[in-house]
């Protein structure tokens, strides 16, 4: 990594031809005042100055690779998620750096799948639960913001995983049962050394990837791998 090509501007998210919502705007801060108004009645839920709106969030982030052409290819929105900037900035921003520095004291090669589940509900004024879409217009509902995001995280050279799930709500106070995807074994896994239990930062917990699968179809299985737990 002491190799890789180090930019000091960002790139802006493209477009493609895979949407049919102006993803720019709906992404905008005024945008997300708006939605949140009509949804739920209120828009006090986004304070941009307490890092409560949602992000770009990558899936692969421009950090984990090497050229300034692959870490330019993560700016497209297929690669990003509506998450909650303080925990896009907060849990998730550490668990990142958490398995680059893993990769780099074991020498190892790490296989990474990241994906997200379930849609986020927030209360409304009259405490109803209301899913949260982002590109919500007449008639449609696109762009949902995830309830929850994980990563897996797999050792080539020793066959050792495990999986990573985060909560992407700020707002919570508790994990709710459709929050727990999994039995959390995090203090068998050393490595982690985050502040993972601080809500405000998105609360996060530990997984065996065969365990996670179980519930999330599509993250892989790897019910043969040992915990990579050091």
């Amino acid at each position: 990594m002491s190799a890789k090509t180090v930019d000091p501007g960002r790139p802006v998210f493209k477009m493609e031809c895979r949407f049919s919502v102006p993803m720019t705007t709906i992404y905008s801060k005024n945008s997300q005042i708006v939605l949140t108004k009509r949804l739920l009645g209120s828009s006090e839920v986004i304070q941009p100055k307490k890092q409560l709106y949602f992000a770009k969030g990558h899936l692969a982030p421009d950090s984990d690779f090497v050229y300034a052409s692959q870490q330019d290819a993560t700016y497209y929105f297929i690669n990003a998620v509506p998450q909650w900037q303080a925990f896009n900035n907060g849990n998730w921003k550490s668990m990142e750096f958490s398995i680059r520095d893993l990769a780099i004291a074991h020498n190892s090669t790490l296989t990474v799948w990241t994906g997200t589940w379930g849609t986020l509900t927030l209360k409304d004024a009259n405490n109803n639960d209301v899913p949260i879409y982002l590109g919500e217009t007449v008639g449609k509902k696109l762009v949902p913001v995830p309830r929850l995001m994980w990563k897996v995280i797999l050792e080539e050279d020793t066959g050792r995983a495990v999986a990573l799930v985060g909560l992407n709500n700020p707002h919570a106070t508790k994990l709710e049962k459709a929050d727990k995807l999994c039995a959390d074994i995090c203090d068998q896994v050393s490595w982690v050394d985050w502040r993972r239990e601080n809500f405000a930062g998105g609360y996060m917990y530990c997984c065996r990837p065969g365990d996670l699968h179980l519930r999330v179809p599509h993250a892989p299985a790897l019910t043969n791998a040992t915990l990579l737990s050091e």
